[in-house]
């Protein structure tokens, strides 16, 4: 490798394990290793040799440029240093000699970035409403009045995250409730009394009035701030839980703070399934593309980071 720079953590209040750690870097400081669309950027572990996990975000490249890190331990009120290798003589080999590249799967808990060639069946269930849309094209989760629930992956204290766009008309959703099943229409009219809705935690984004960004439990909104999104624009957003209860922030592809929500006494009492939805209007338009999703663990107060060039 022909550069390299250091990565200093600073004290962190609380002891992490195998923590996603999130480097901005400026890219005209990458500026050789953009030539192999970052293919040969490494993060190394304070020993100089153990290569460490990491995911490189973004489909179009944002400036600056973020990566996330897969540190396997961030000691309590001990500073830690790590390093980024870069530009590579020899087609982004690693240092030892593999291939290895960007993987959100190594990195977060649960991750999807829809790039696959078919919807992941073995991540997800899909409920589909009556405008039935559920497809991936061009690296992207297209919805429309449908939602996905994670089949297996529970998060009862965590962060959820995901990028997305929505067209007039339509309204981005993230979903945590403590069952990955949704009762019928008809199970509901009839009364049955076996039929349990499970408890729900809902975040609206929208340019709905009432319903710009929302904190809903079991679908009855408890806050909202009215600041809409715009049509066609990317925005990523960010669900914090713990037992004192849920932050609900909105950022840009930049990750500029735009809005938040906090509601308090509003944790979750079990885990509860992940999930993403669309909703779109009585006339039928109004898809929702989605670009990843991925969840963390929580932490109340986020190691500082600081990329030195040697």
């Amino acid at each position: 490798y022909k550069y390299h720079k250091k990565i200093r953590i600073y004290a962190s209040p609380e002891e992490l394990f195998n923590y996603p750690l999130m480097l901005r870097i400026d890219k005209k400081d990458l500026a050789s290793a953009a030539e192999k669309d970052y293919r040969d950027v490494r993060f190394v572990s304070a020993d100089g040799a153990t290569e460490l996990d990491y995911y490189y975000e973004g489909k179009i490249e944002p400036s600056p440029l973020f990566f996330w890190v897969k540190v396997p331990q961030i000691p309590k009120d001990e500073a830690l240093t790590l390093y980024l290798y870069y530009c590579n003589q020899e087609q982004g080999l690693s240092p030892q000699g593999t291939v290895p590249g960007s993987d959100g799967n190594k990195v977060f808990a649960f991750f999807d970035d829809f790039s696959g060639p078919s919807f992941n069946e073995e991540k997800w269930q899909k409920n589909l409403g009556l405008k039935n849309e559920c497809r991936l094209k061009d690296g992207y989760l297209e919805l429309r009045d449908a939602t996905i629930l994670s089949r297996n992956y529970k998060m009862k204290e965590g962060v959820l995250e995901f990028k997305a766009r929505a067209e007039a008309n339509a309204a981005i959703q993230g979903i945590i409730q403590q069952a990955n099943e949704i009762a019928s229409p008809p199970q509901i009219l009839a009364g049955r009394k076996d039929v349990k809705l499970p408890f729900k935690e809902v975040f609206y984004s929208s340019a709905y009035p009432g319903a710009e960004h929302t904190i809903a439990i079991n679908d009855v909104a408890k806050l909202n701030i009215g600041k809409p999104i715009q049509a066609g624009v990317d925005y990523i957003y960010k669900v914090s839980v713990n037992a004192s209860g849920v932050v609900f922030e909105r950022y840009s592809p930049d990750y500029e703070k735009q809005v938040q929500l906090k509601f308090l006494d509003a944790g979750l009492t079990n885990a509860g399934f992940i999930g993403l939805k669309a909703d779109a209007s009585f006339l039928g338009d109004g898809l929702v593309y989605f670009d990843w999703v991925r969840a963390r663990p929580y932490v109340e107060i986020e190691p500082k980071v600081e990329v030195r060039n040697e």
